[in-house]
C-alpha cells in the first residue's frame, strides 16, 4: 500500500508499498521472513530518525531561549512626569561589562484625569548616558495635554538612526522631549518594557 508520514508502512518520508506499518500491531513468528526483517528495520529506522529530529528541535529551542526575555514595569508619578526630560527615570540598570540591554517593545497607560499638562512632548526610551543620538525608538506623543484616563500607547519601531555612543554597560531610561508643568498629584504613567540582555563576550 502507498503511505505518507503517520499513515503506516515503510520508512517515513517515502512512497513505498508495504504490508507493515508503525501504527498497527503484528504477530511475529520465528524464524522471521526476509520481508519481516526488512520491514522491522524500516520501522526502527523511522523511529530513530524521528528521535533524532526531536532532539535537534529541542536543541534549537534551547538555543533560541538561552537569553531570557525580561519585563520591567514602572509607575511614574506626577512630579516624575513633569521632569522626565531633565530627570529621566532609570528602568534597567547598567548590566555590566560587555553587556547590552536590547529593548523589544514598550507600552504604557496614561492617567491624566486629574489635570492636563502644559504640553504634549514625545515619550521615548534611550540609553542612560548616550548623547542626542541615543533614542532607541521613534517616539510617541502620549497626549499629556489631555485630562483623560485609561489611554494606552505602545511602540516597537526601533529608531533607524545609528547610535554612535558606546552602549555597552549602559542603563535604559524613560525620557520625554521636554519638561511639562501643571498636571495633578494623582496623575500617573504605568510603563511596561520588554527587553533582554545580550552578552557580547559570550
Amino acid at each position: 500500500m502507498s503511505y505518507t508520514i503517520g499513515g503506516g508502512g515503510g520508512p517515513a518520508g517515502g512512497d513505498t508499498s508495504s504490508d507493515y506499518a508503525l501504527d498497527k500491531p503484528y504477530d511475529i513468528y520465528w524464524p522471521l521472513s526476509e520481508d519481516q526483517v526488512q520491514q522491522i528495520n524500516e520501522m526502527l529506522d523511522t523511529l530513530f530518525k524521528a528521535q533524532t529530529r526531536a532532539a535537534s528541535d529541542i536543541s534549537a529551542v534551547s538555543a533560541t531561549t538561552s537569553t531570557d526575555i525580561k519585563v520591567v514595569t514602572k509607575i511614574l508619578t506626577d512630579s516624575q512626569i513633569q521632569a522626565l526630560n531633565t530627570s529621566p527615570i532609570t528602568l534597567v540598570s547598567a548590566p555590566g561589562v560587555d553587556k547590552v540591554i536590547v529593548p523589544i517593545s514598550w507600552q504604557l497607560r496614561r492617567n491624566t484625569s486629574g489635570g492636563a499638562y502644559s504640553a504634549n512632548p514625545t515619550f521615548f526610551l534611550r540609553y542612560g548616558s548616550a548623547g542626542a543620538d541615543g533614542s532607541l525608538f521613534s517616539g510617541v506623543a502620549i497626549a499629556l495635554n489631555l485630562a483623560t484616563d485609561n489611554n494606552w500607547y505602545r511602540d516597537e519601531a526601533l529608531e533607524t538612526a545609528i547610535v554612535t555612543t558606546d552602549i555597552t554597560n549602559n542603563s535604559l531610561v524613560a525620557k520625554t522631549s521636554a519638561d511639562v508643568t501643571s498636571g495633578s498629584a494623582g496623575n500617573t504613567l504605568n510603563l511596561i518594557v520588554v527587553y533582554y540582555i545580550h552578552n557580547l563576550a559570550a
